[in-house]
């Protein structure tokens, strides 16, 4: 074991202790390059995980709203209608709060006219426009 050891081993220099100077600049920019390559796509990463969860939010809320009104023969004014419905009990179209935003629905069609972003939604740069989520 003591022969492996030796052949493996780099010869050290009287005194030679540790890395050059060289060798750890030389790291830290090979550190700094994958950096500014991998935060970049991450971040964008998380924003594109952020837009569909808002999105999928939506369809959910629309899909509460017609059980909201096969149930009631109405449609919600908004998304506050739907955790609190009349006669019902807390959550009955919707197990949770929308996260993203409030939705206010039209009283004649039902569909979505508009969105109050909440600071989730704002702060992960999402809004709402056009009848969707966008970035």
């Amino acid at each position: 074991m003591k022969g492996l050891t030796k052949m493996f081993r780099k010869p050290c220099r009287h005194g030679e202790k540790g890395f050059t100077l060289i060798e750890l600049l030389i790291v830290i920019a090979v550190l700094g390059v994958l950096a500014a390559v991998v935060v970049p796509a991450v971040t964008q990463f998380l924003g594109g995980a952020h837009l569909g969860a808002a999105s999928a939010e939506q369809a959910n809320v629309i899909t509460a709203a017609t059980s909201y009104l096969a149930a009631t023969g109405d449609f919600p004014s908004d998304s506050d209608d739907l955790m609190t419905a009349t006669g019902g009990t807390e959550g009955d179209f919707l197990s949770e709060t929308p996260k993203y935003g409030v939705y206010t629905f039209s009283a004649t069609t039902g569909e979505v006219i508009s969105v109050t972003p909440t600071t989730l939604a704002t702060d992960n740069g999402l809004s709402w426009s056009g009848g969707q989520w966008t970035r």
